[in-house]
């Protein structure tokens, strides 16, 4: 079987950055929060995943527009077609070439139909599933379980594209400095440390979990106050939409309605959903501990 690693390198668009690293000093477990670039047509893998928290960026939130701008995935390698789920061969060179631009012609065909589907007024939320097959996106992810996704993904078996996705994420975890997190602290991703000092913890929970779920818009930069809307937006809506808030962890001691799929932590949307969305309520706890 053809060794996909060799190959790594001309992927030079998908991408991984570690936004906050935590250990719990109780418990030891290490939750890390990354933002990932990826071809949109593995996302269905990478969902499978469930103990991952997630927020993706959404097809309906997007103009056509801005979108079609995110059309730069082509297929690196070529592979022959197969039986079963992988290929051990190279196309030959001279096909790849071909493949290249039958790709290419097929995009430039899903890039009209869509632009005039969204000139006819059609909503984004079909004109902008046209071009998916050719988009990357924005994946933000959390998690305290790596390990059977990289021995899943980062395998021969598994299509190239997550194969890169994967072995990024363990080189991310490999070289990320977790801090280590005492009794009654947070990990909070998207919240600086000047934020931190400035803002109360609820405050600064509220911020993180609207800069969370601005992963659906492509934009973390907002005023404070559009923030805070957004939260309440979110949380206080009926029903509440609550996968941003899964991202922010505390550290304390764990109960099982509390801790959520990320192991080690108390997870937000748990203290959420336990208190019955109740703000006050939620506000109290997280002040009293």
């Amino acid at each position: 079987m053809l060794d996909f690693r060799l190959y790594d390198y001309l992927d030079t668009q998908t991408s991984v950055t570690v936004i906050v690293d935590s250990t719990s000093s109780l418990t030891n477990s290490r939750a890390t929060t990354m933002l990932c670039r990826v071809p949109e047509i593995i996302l269905p893998q990478l969902n499978t995943h469930r103990v991952f928290s997630r927020n993706v960026a959404s097809n309906r939130a997007k103009r056509f527009s801005v979108n079609a701008k995110n059309m730069t995935y082509k297929p690196v390698i070529w592979l022959e077609n197969h039986k079963g789920m992988q290929s051990e061969k190279l196309l030959p060179e001279w096909k790849s070439w071909i493949a290249n631009i039958i790709w290419g012609s097929s995009k430039i065909s899903s890039y009209i139909h869509g632009y005039l589907l969204d000139k006819l007024g059609v909503s984004k939320q079909y004109s902008n599933r046209v071009t998916t097959p050719y988009r990357y996106t924005d994946y933000l992810v959390t998690s305290s379980s790596w390990d059977n996704f990289l021995y899943q993904r980062d395998d021969n078996h598994a299509q190239f594209e997550i194969q890169v996705v994967a072995r990024k994420i363990r080189q991310a975890l490999e070289e990320s400095k977790s801090t280590l997190l005492n009794y009654d602290e947070w990990h909070l991703p998207f919240i600086t440390d000047l934020e931190r000092e400035r803002f109360d913890t609820i405050t600064q929970i509220k911020l993180s979990v609207a800069r969370c779920a601005r992963t659906s818009y492509g934009n973390n930069a907002s005023k404070i106050e559009n923030d805070i809307k957004l939260y309440n937006q979110l949380v206080l809506s009926k029903p509440p939409h609550l996968s941003p808030t899964e991202h922010q962890l505390l550290v304390g001691n764990i109960e099982a309605h509390l801790e959520g799929n990320t192991k080690g932590f108390i997870q937000y949307r748990k203290l959420l959903e336990f208190y019955n969305f109740e703000q006050e309520r939620v506000e109290n706890y997280v002040e009293s501990n």
